[in-house]
């Protein structure tokens, strides 16, 4: 007589439904991460567009600190600026006396700010939007300058447009007042 066995043997079916289960369970697993990938992707894409307007109104901010007089064009699209004439040791000449060199910050035609020490230039930005993406696109003036005779206080707003990870124009802007040691004395 023959003696069946304890065990039993794993059929054709069983190994193919536990086959196509392990591979719900990967793509699933696959799909997660792409999505998870995707969005940290956009997020650094968002934040790299808002850093780029915050690190353009801040170079600006660390330009004017120092100034002795502001003087904002017109149209609010640049202004010129002048500092006070530093000593052999980088302290600064009490009284303070303007260092003879013209210098100017604005918004150019081709979408950058650039900074002009008497014959440099360096841009500080790129891809600055002449309207105001949170403003119904609005024209915006970068320098808006407080009330007064003298420029005591400066509005500076920059508007920037970068590309995301999957091509989209991500647009991002930052505002920043700034309290300027304007010497009247300087305006005559």
């Amino acid at each position: 007589m023959r003696r069946l066995s304890n065990r039993r043997a794993v059929t054709i079916f069983e190994l193919m439904l536990s086959s196509l289960i392990l591979s719900f369970v990967l793509l699933a697993t696959l799909y997660i991460s792409l999505v998870g990938s995707w969005g940290m992707a956009a997020g650094t894409s968002q934040t790299l567009s808002e850093t780029t307007a915050q690190r353009t109104v801040r170079k600006i901010s660390d330009e004017l600190a120092p100034a002795m007089s502001v003087i904002v064009d017109a149209d609010g699209n640049g202004l010129t600026y002048r500092l006070p004439q530093m000593n052999a040791q980088g302290a600064y000449t009490a009284p303070p006396v303007w260092d003879n060199v013209t210098r100017r910050i604005q918004r150019n035609a081709n979408g950058t700010v650039s900074i002009t020490a008497g014959a440099q230039t360096r841009i500080v930005a790129r891809n600055v939007l002449f309207t105001d993406p949170r403003n119904g696109n609005a024209n915006y003036r970068i320098f808006r300058p407080g009330a007064g005779a003298v420029t005591r206080s400066l509005e500076v707003m920059v508007a920037t447009r970068n590309n995301s990870v999957k091509g989209v124009p991500l647009n991002s802007r930052y505002r920043e007042i700034l309290f300027l040691r304007n010497i009247p004395e300087l305006f005559r």
